[in-house]
């Protein structure tokens, strides 16, 4: 009899040593539903959904508003000075650039003279971009900016370049802190196969273009 006692004693001890551990650390449906954080900067990751507001002129386009930057006061023209044209532009998504090839994301700043450098450069080699597309993308702070960047490099006569500001935050998920340019490069599948930073030789690049 002594032992029986014993042995159940044992056993509801047992079960409330599970019941309060089970209730230091409850699971929630949330918790145990929840996917991985992805890290977009190693090699291997999926590109981040990408969208940024294009410019395909070499006017004083400004389209600040609709890349999300806050519009500023206007300020009040002098005189003879030229009037800016209305804002304008269309957005250019990850869909978009899906043409089963490689695709060259390049995160810039329109005031870095590396990455004037680095686009003078590619544009040289433009006849190597048979398939593979560059995406040029800035912080949206900077979006009045770029316009100039645009008229200074001719972009507008290469079609396979798209030039605008960030909208869709890819930039804070894909920037390493390094030197600008930073340029990403994605497979046909769109994962990360290659990051560069700073000036980047065209014999780098070419082993990458298609």
């Amino acid at each position: 009899m002594l032992r029986n006692y014993l042995v159940l004693a044992c056993l509801i001890g047992s079960l409330c040593a599970k019941a309060q551990t089970s209730a230091q650390t409850p699971v929630t449906t949330a918790e145990a539903n929840a996917a991985p954080e992805v890290d977009y900067k190693i090699l291997g990751a999926p590109m981040p959904l990408l969208k940024i507001v294009s410019y395909r002129d070499s006017g004083t386009k400004k389209v600040a508003k609709e890349a999300g930057e806050v519009p500023k006061p206007k300020k009040k023209k002098k005189h003879g000075e030229p009037a800016s044209s209305p804002a304008s532009g269309h957005f250019v998504t990850s869909a978009d650039l899906d043409n089963n090839a490689n695709l060259f994301v390049m995160i810039f700043n329109p005031n870095c003279s590396h990455c004037e450098e680095e686009t003078k450069m590619i544009e040289k080699n433009s006849a190597l971009f048979k398939n593979t597309k560059l995406v040029m993308v800035a912080n949206p702070r900077l979006a009045n900016m770029i316009p100039n960047f645009v008229s200074n490099n001719s972009i507008p006569d290469y079609p396979f370049i798209s030039i605008g500001p960030d909208s869709s935050d890819y930039i804070n998920k894909v920037i390493l802190y390094k030197m600008l340019p930073q340029i990403n490069i994605y497979d046909h599948d769109r994962k990360l196969i290659k990051c560069f930073n700073g000036d980047m030789p065209i014999d780098s690049l070419q082993q990458y273009i298609q």
